[in-house]
């Protein structure tokens, strides 16, 4: 990952520029976008054993950063009008049911977009390797 300082170089777009938007200027101040794995388990899957690895590996590849940024993007809000959100500063594992019969896994990350695609590999080799240490307590769909 990309450890360096903040992007303090970037220029701030002027406020009374028509091209200028509120998103351009909050990409600039806040050059960062939230990224998330998904993998399919079945509702019977032990869903503590799911969210501790998936959890524990977020935390250990991107969650110093992570709570970096998140504090960087409180001050960014600071002023603003936006009122603060509530934003957590580690990963987070969250489920959603579907349709089709299984429930997602989703941890949700915050990461550098130019970094994002070998962070998501990084996490996604690391995360299955050690759910499918486990295959009793982790059910995956089997697709034919």
């Amino acid at each position: 990952l990309d450890r360096s300082p903040q992007r303090a170089d970037r220029q701030i777009p002027e406020f009374d520029r028509p091209e200028c938007t509120g998103l351009q200027l909050f990409q600039v101040l806040f050059p960062y976008i939230w990224d998330e794995i998904r993998f399919y388990v079945a509702y019977d899957s032990d869903l503590d054993f799911v969210s501790d690895v998936m959890m524990s590996v977020a935390k250990a590849e991107v969650g110093e950063l992570m709570a970096e940024r998140v504090r960087a993007f409180r001050r960014v809000l600071d002023k603003t009008p936006v009122d603060q959100l509530d934003v957590r500063e580690e990963p987070t594992v969250f489920f959603r049911s579907n349709d089709d019969g299984w429930l997602n896994a989703i941890v949700r990350y915050l990461v550098d977009p130019k970094e994002a695609g070998r962070v998501k590999t990084i996490l996604t080799r690391e995360m299955l390797a050690k759910l499918n240490t486990e295959p009793g307590k982790v059910l995956f769909p089997k697709w034919r």
